[in-house]
């Protein structure tokens, strides 16, 4: 059965919450989504940043990301990696093909310029992952977050090693993966810095220093485009309720403020990314 990027994205949300957090040569990462997207040619996605790490592999056509002033080319077969916090443009000379991962990483993870490589098994994952959905089979959302997982693992793998982490360092790391789970299981709840600080087990003033030090992001910025994330999703794979009412299932009353943070997140309007 042929499928829609709207009815991909929409059963590969469920599956993505399977992973867990992936740990290789002394870098972590944890996965948050996993998007099809198809572009056709002149299609411009305006200036924008996140707090995620955004990382995508072009499977068809070619994308171009202008970025700090400097063009990035990645064609078929290549993956762009874009560190946070980094603003950058897209356009698509021609129609494309992009599966795009968003993962949260410490900040051992991350070099200060994003990058393009060849990813060596990363189209052979991402077409096991299609085959999954494609069958949508018993236990699919298990084997879905397996070659995903393996898939993070050759992204960590395009790093150098970071220095061995000590027992506190260990800890903090295991506090930063717990608040984010938080999070990413409450983005529609009670998201204050008391609730997740609860949750983890250590003060809010504690909490807020291990993002900035471990994440170089404020906790309220992370917890804000973690919202606009899950809203982005939904805009895409359920057309079925108003902007409103996904504007509302992240705590956002207005929708012209709502508009315009999807925009600065994303580079589109939410009524753009419903009609892509």
């Amino acid at each position: 059965m042929a499928m829609n990027t709207q009815q991909y994205n929409s059963i590969v949300y469920d599956a993505v919450r399977r992973c867990g957090a992936i740990t290789v040569g002394g870098r972590t990462a944890v996965i948050l989504n996993f998007l099809l997207t198809e572009d056709a040619p002149g299609t411009r996605i305006a200036q924008h940043r996140h707090a995620h790490c955004e990382i995508g592999t072009v499977t068809a056509g070619e994308v171009v990301y202008t970025i700090g002033g400097k063009r990035y080319r990645v064609c078929a077969g290549e993956t762009i990696i874009i560190p946070p916090n980094t603003a950058h443009i897209r356009t698509c000379p021609k129609r494309c093909r992009i599966y795009g991962y968003w993962i949260f990483a410490g900040a051992s993870f991350r070099e200060d310029v994003p990058k393009v490589v060849t990813v060596p098994d990363a189209q052979r994952f991402i077409s096991a992952v299609a085959g999954e959905i494609e069958r949508c089979g018993s236990g699919y959302e298990y084997s879905v977050a397996h070659y995903l997982s393996l898939l993070l693992i050759d992204i960590l793998r395009q790093y150098p090693e970071a220095e061995k982490t000590d027992a506190a360092q260990s800890r903090e790391l295991s506090r930063m993966r717990d608040a984010v789970r938080y999070i990413n299981e409450h983005i529609r709840g009670d998201l204050s810095s008391a609730a997740i600080s609860r949750a983890v087990g250590i003060s809010s003033r504690h909490l807020n220093r291990l993002f900035r030090h471990a994440a170089r992001v404020t906790l309220h910025r992370y917890i804000h485009d973690t919202k606009m994330l899950a809203a982005y999703i939904d805009l895409m794979r359920d057309k079925t309720v108003t902007v409103r009412e996904i504007a509302g299932r992240v705590g956002c009353t207005d929708i012209s403020y709502f508009a315009k943070c999807m925009r600065a997140f994303s580079g589109r309007t939410p009524s753009a990314i419903r009609n892509s």
